[in-house]
């Protein structure tokens, strides 16, 4: 029976250059849309914040952030409604 190294054969046949674009296009599959909110889903946020800085609840939200969405636990202190 013929043992094989299976992929790590072929990895030293590759250039550098190659290995970083694989990557990169790994990274570039994984990303996804930025979601568009409407006026309502706005709104039911605003309540939840304000709802949360009342009763001093943890809120648990997810950030888009260049393709990526990143998981964000805390406790809201102030509102700045300016900004």
């Amino acid at each position: 029976m013929l043992r094989d190294r299976g992929t790590i054969k072929w990895t030293s046949m590759m250039l550098p250059e190659h290995l970083t674009q694989l990557k990169q296009d790994l990274i570039d599959g994984s990303k996804v849309e930025k979601p568009s909110l409407d006026d309502q889903q706005i709104e039911e946020m605003d309540l939840l914040v304000s709802e949360a800085l009342e009763f001093n609840k943890e809120l648990k939200f997810k950030l888009f952030n260049n393709g990526f969405v990143e998981n964000v636990n805390g406790r809201v202190h102030y509102i700045n409604f300016e900004q």
